[in-house]
């Protein structure tokens, strides 16, 4: 399956899709569409935290790198709510409640492994429930 690109503002970057493996152990793939050739963008890189990166391009002329967990998160699960807030709860918020909300919240690696960005390994949590998850 196919997924539109969303980036970490929430905006779809034209040209590039997300291939889901409809194996459990497959890992998600970020494609090109971009020249007449589709192309597989490494994720090998990575930022000085460690996680894997990629460099988007936008029909501005403008780049941006953006953390792959980050990229697949938002385009894949994106609209869920954070861990330790209840469904009920989170769906009786207005829309600008729950983008501010989203603002103080992080990508939760569930098996603290940085690398994994698979969507069932990542999980939308509070900045302070991550930041005890961390130091505790």
């Amino acid at each position: 399956m196919l997924y539109d690109v969303i980036d970490n503002n929430g905006v779809t970057v034209p040209g590039y899709k997300i291939k889901i493996s409809t194996s459990k152990r497959g890992w998600p793939k970020i494609l090109s569409y971009k020249r007449k050739k589709v192309k597989i963008i490494s994720t090998k890189c990575v930022d000085s935290g460690g996680y894997p990166i990629v460099g988007l391009s936008y029909p501005n002329g403008k780049s941006k790198s953006t953390n792959v967990h980050q990229i697949i998160f938002h385009s894949l699960i994106g609209t869920k709510s954070p861990t330790n807030i209840t469904e009920k709860r989170w769906n009786s918020l207005a829309k600008w409640a729950k983008k501010e909300l989203r603002a103080g919240c992080d990508i939760d690696h569930v098996d603290d492994d940085q690398i994994n960005f698979r969507p069932h390994n990542l999980e939308l949590v509070t900045r302070s429930f991550n930041l005890k998850k961390r130091f505790v």
